[in-house]
């Protein structure tokens, strides 16, 4: 998990300074609060009563850095090589558990215990040295943006899948098990899109 947030700003937004946890209607503010300090200290915390209660049994270790929201690329981070350099701290790992999640909704706790995977690309489009203006130089000659847009477009189908040739190749279907334990959760899109801002 990550302890640093992005920068709030004390505005309309928060009704409470971001920087000051603040309990209200039962919940917890504060910038981080979700992301991720809380779900570090869920997951300490866890991990402390077991150990006192005798039933922990397995030995962990906390991995906790400080450069997720930091806006660099991952190669321009320290944590990769601090983690490459103490590989011993992970002898004989059978799970890595990343805090890093959410909620599907604000009412039940929920374990993540599967995620859709992340491709981290960078992509750099060169193009004049000098602004274009559309009114003037639009039709003349192609711009990068255009080209750059048609690319982004082109990687998801209308379906929302992903229209990347062979990017599905050896990933299974989902089995009976996971369809019930998805069906479960009972998650309702409305309420998700709502709490996304989106619909009425």
């Amino acid at each position: 998990g990550h302890y640093d947030v992005a920068y709030a700003q004390h505005d309309a937004d928060w009704k409470s300074d971001p920087f000051e946890m603040t309990g209200r209607d039962g919940y917890l503010y504060g910038r981080g609060v979700s992301d991720d300090k809380g779900p570090i200290l869920t997951s300490l915390y866890a991990a402390n009563e077991l150990h006192l209660a005798g039933k922990l049994g397995v030995d962990v270790v906390f991995v906790i850095e400080g450069e997720e929201e930091s806006g660099r690329s991952l190669h321009d981070r320290s944590f990769p090589d601090i983690i490459r350099d103490n590989m011993h701290w992970f002898e004989g790992c059978k799970a890595v558990v990343i805090s890093n999640n959410y909620w599907v909704d604000n009412e039940r706790p929920c374990l993540t215990y599967g995620m859709r995977g992340v491709i981290d690309l960078e992509v750099w489009v060169s193009g004049p040295r000098k602004d274009l203006h559309a009114g003037v130089d639009g039709g003349i000659v192609h711009e990068p943006i255009a080209d750059l847009a048609e690319i982004l477009a082109s990687l998801q189908a209308k379906d929302g899948t992903i229209a990347v040739e062979g990017i599905y190749d050896g990933v299974r279907e989902l089995d009976d098990t996971e369809e019930e334990r998805l069906e479960a959760v009972g998650l309702s899109v409305e309420t998700y899109s709502k709490a996304l801002g989106l619909g009425k």
